[in-house]
């Protein structure tokens, strides 16, 4: 590192502009050099040389006070972040000057990570005052990691990225941005996600990462935390803005984030909040049926601390009385009127808690030894007479307590005793194991015991006793002589679920309703012509949905012309031969000449997925007769950067406002496999044979079954018409729309396969593969929402065959197997077999009849433990209730099952 000079300083600033191309100058190339040509760049060059010989003074000197140091600097801008700027000091390394990235506070500016982005205007000349720290040392804060419930579901910690580290903390400089990558791995299901610690900006955050792609390659798996901290890194400013803009969080408040894994019916659920000078990390894995919030947005949850450790986090409901404790002044509600005992659970949607049950008693069923005595309850003392407000009447001999009521009533404790849940890893599983069966209940933490209790006025006269409260069936303790006046009651973080996002669900609800309108099931209203023409409104508004849904708009620029939404309608009406016809042909026109089939059979005679259509050379090809030309021109304009500097520029941002469009839809993936068919056949042109292809992440099935796939739709929609279950609603929705995208999906990629050689191909042979390079070159930072993140996952799940409402089925099977006793009376539907796709239905009439094997089969999987049914017990008898689907009819089937 190099000082410069006052007197040079402004040189080395001119030369700092020309390098970087601050403000975006016009240039001509002249023996290898450029040479700007705007005039008011070069007026706005000699303004700021200027500046910098006025400023000389300013610029070599320096004040501290208590508003911090204050500098005059040339400071630039950072586009995107009006409160960032990047300042340049007057030191160099090698021949540019260093600079540094700020962020403003208010009055003062603080030193930040270097943000990874290109400044674009000029500088300016400011005076700042940069924030003095008066603690030398680096001030690190700590992430305090606490995975132990994402055991419960099988997943393990399996690496870190790009450090290690031991034990449960990890220390991050809260002067500089930093990044590890946590991985948990469920190897016996094949499915794993990453949790991201950072710290940026000053703000710490936390993200979950997954692979979409399939998990059976090993070499991706092993590299997994890899790519997740690339990606996570380069998102790094968006995941802190999202938590910074719920502004400072208070101590008991946290961070959510929700997002649901790919291929199955688990979520990571990560909760972050501060835990005095550090951060309090908490991982979980939940099951979720899905049409659920996330992956990208961050959410407030409470969890609150008054003084006792809890078995995890909790947050406890309104308090009515102050109790001072050795820990400090607790908070607790009144329970003198109920019979109360620690472990209690049940609903308190009233603001009184309804008890339904008790954790202990539940541990057994749960696969817990009641016996351990890691679950015995924690004994504390009640201070006697109290710390800090006992009374002027109250003698220090005496064994009692006083606790305050809100609405300044006093109650006296006789004799108190502390009892509260421990705070160990085994209560906190315990916990967990009964979250799914226990979701959204409250429960009893702790207890306050004593002999007596009573209420007193200012000067300690008894006003009402404990025994006028206790109810008429007995003590509110199990031991004789014990009353529970106060109680602490909790809702545990494990129980509570993530509720379904109606986004999502509306999204869902719209593509099946446009998917409806593209294979044209609308019942006639007994007008033709009036149905030809509100059909062929909605058949259009259903193509444009789906056109943008994939941003087809702008995709078409680089492509050409996608016909698939355009042909898609046609097939459920058009025989095979029609159909390969259709790319020059228009609609209308082709309704009118062609023959009528039925949807069976022009689903049977043609598939688009299968076999390879032969094109004539791409001049003569209807779709690409009016992109080659622009594309062309746009590729000479890109290759001018030198020669044409204003068109360049302006052709580049266009390109990058098209790419930002496309990156918001389904479609990015199908740019990035267009752009990499760019740069490979412009390396094969400049080096042929010399640099490797790179590998297109595409994915698609060419040889999809569109009949079965159609078919399939048909039963999950009829299913989800028939479903009132909410939980199995949300799974049949993802179920539905991801196979409805995947088909979609296919058909667009088999198109686009067919026209990028031949785009390739003619501008191969115009002499433009560089432009095709620069476009290869421009790269979007726009990361995908949570309704794109959303609709990616359920199609890539429905690429690989995964059915989440079987998924959910099964998860509630297991579940209900280890409470036999629960829910009784409850009569449920055999959902397995009504969720019957054709393929399965298919399958079982090959190997067990249509008729005759049907009972069966259904006495078949419900001892497999796929089915759902409802037992109902009495004088040694058990009933089961199913639905079985036939073909004419739903029968009811009622069985007498000895279980003598």
């Amino acid at each position: 590192m190099k000082k410069v000079e006052p007197d040079e300083f402004a040189d080395r600033l001119m030369k700092h502009i020309e390098w970087k191309e601050l403000g975006h100058p016009w240039y001509i190339r002249h023996n290898f050099r450029r040479i700007a040509t705007n005039p008011i760049h070069l007026c706005r060059l000699a303004w700021l040389r200027w500046r910098a010989h006025r400023l000389n003074q300013q610029l070599r000197t320096f004040t501290v006070s208590n508003a911090g140091i204050q500098v005059c600097l040339p400071v630039v801008p950072l586009p995107n972040s009006p409160s960032h700027c990047m300042a340049l000091l007057a030191c160099t390394t090698g021949l540019s000057l260093i600079s540094i990235d700020l962020v403003s506070t208010g009055s003062s500016f603080d030193r930040i990570p270097d943000i990874d982005t290109i400044p674009k205007t000029y500088p300016t000349f400011k005076t700042l005052y940069l924030a003095h720290h008066e603690d030398v040392d680096e001030k690190c804060r700590n992430f305090i990691l606490d995975d132990k419930h994402a055991s419960y579901y099988g997943f393990k910690r399996s690496a870190t990225y790009p450090r290690e580290f031991t034990g449960d903390a990890v220390t991050f400089s809260s002067l500089t941005g930093d990044l590890v990558v946590v991985v948990y791995t469920n190897s016996d299901a094949g499915s794993y996600f990453a949790v991201g610690l950072g710290y940026h900006l000053g703000q710490a955050w936390v993200h979950v990462d997954y692979d979409l792609g399939s998990p059976t390659e090993e070499e991706n798996r092993t590299n997994f935390g890899r790519r997740a901290y690339d990606r996570m890194w380069e998102a790094r400013a968006n995941h802190a803005r999202g938590v910074a803009e719920h502004g400072d969080v208070r101590y008991g408040q946290y961070f959510l984030k929700h997002a649901h894994l790919p291929r199955s019916v688990w979520a990571a659920r990560v909760v972050c909040g501060r835990w005095e000078d550090d951060f309090k990390v908490m991982v979980d894995v939940v099951e979720c049926p899905g049409c659920c919030d996330g992956p990208h947005r961050t959410t407030i949850t409470t969890n609150d601390w008054f003084g006792l450790d809890m078995p995890g986090l909790v947050n406890t409901v309104p308090r009515s009385h102050f109790l001072a404790l050795d820990e400090g002044v607790a908070q607790f509600v009144d329970c003198s009127s109920q019979r109360i005992v620690l472990g209690d659970y049940g609903d308190y949607s009233s603001g009184e808690l309804v008890r339904t049950g008790n954790i202990f008693e539940d541990m057994q069923p749960a696969g817990f030894n009641r016996e351990d005595p890691t679950y015995l309850p924690t004994v504390f003392r009640v201070p006697c007479p109290g710390i800090g407000i006992s009374m002027d009447w109250m003698n220090k001999e005496d064994a009692l307590a006083l606790a305050r009521g809100f609405e300044r009533t006093k109650l006296v404790l006789c004799q108190p005793k502390g009892i509260s849940l421990p705070a160990n890893e085994h209560v906190s599983l315990l916990l967990k194991a009964l979250s799914t069966r226990l979701a959204g209940k409250h429960l009893v933490t702790v207890t306050i015991q004593c002999s007596d209790f009573y209420t007193v006025d200012k000067d300690g006269n008894r006003r009402r006793s404990g025994d006028d409260s206790v109810p008429a069936d007995g003590h509110h303790s199990t031991e004789s002589g014990i009353l529970t006046p106060l109680c602490m009651i909790a809702s545990p973080q494990v129980w509570r679920g993530e509720r379904f996002c109606k986004q999502r669900v509306e999204r869902s609800r719209n593509i099946r309703e446009h998917f409806d309108a593209m294979v044209d099931r609308r019942r006639p209203t007994g007008n033709e012509q009036f149905d030809k023409s509100a059909n062929k409104h909605k058949e259009d508004a259903a193509i444009k949905f789906f056109v943008d849904l994939f941003g087809l708009r702008y995709l078409e620029n680089y492509i050409g012309k996608i016909t698939f939404f355009a042909r898609f309608p046609l097939m459920m009406e058009t025989g095979p031969v029609d159909v390969l016809s259709v790319g020059a042909a228009e609609a209308d026109g082709l309704r009118a000449c062609l023959p009528k089939l039925s949807y069976a059979s022009s689903l049977m005679g043609y598939n688009p997925f299968r076999g390879s259509r032969q094109f004539a050379p791409a001049e003569s090809d209807p779709r690409l007769e009016t992109v080659l030309p622009l594309l062309h021109r746009r590729c000479q304009t890109l290759s001018t950067e030198y020669d044409a500097p204003r068109r360049y520029a302006h052709e580049r941002q266009r390109v990058e406002e098209e790419i930002k469009s496309i990156s918001q839809t389904l479609g990015a993936g199908l740019f990035e496999h267009i752009t990499t068919a760019f740069d490979n056949a412009y390396w094969e042109y400049k080096s042929p044979g010399r640099v490797t292809p790179e590998v297109s992440p595409l994915k698609y099935d060419r040889q999809l079954d569109t009949l079965s796939v159609i078919q399939d739709i048909d039963a999950l929609q009829a299913q989800l018409n028939a479903t009132k279950d909410e939980d199995e609603q949300r799974a049949l929705e993802e179920d539905v729309t991801g196979k409805i995208l995947w088909l979609f999906w296919c058909g667009i990629c088999v198109e686009v396969d067919e026209l990028l050689p031949e785009v390739v191909e003619h501008t191969r042979r115009e002499g433009s593969l560089e432009g095709l390079w620069e476009i290869y070159l421009v790269k979007s930072s726009v990361d995908p929402s949570d309704d794109q993140a959303h609709l990616q996952r359920i199609m890539y799940d429905a690429e690989a065959n995964t059915s989440k409402y079987q998924l959910w089925l099964d998860a509630r099977a297991r579940e209900q197997a280890k409470w036999p006793c629960a829910d009784t009376g409850t009569a449920t539907v055999d959902s397995q077999v009504l969720s019957q796709t054709p393929t399965e239905k298919r399958k079982l009439s090959e190997s067990h009849g249509t008729d005759a094997g049907a009972d069966d089969e259904v006495a078949n999987r419900s001892t497999r433990g796929l089915g759902r049914q409802a037992w109902y017990g009495g004088d040694g008898w058990v009933f089961r209730l199913m639905v079985i689907s036939c073909p004419a009819a739903m029968v009811l089937v009622i069985r007498a099952l000895s279980v003598q």
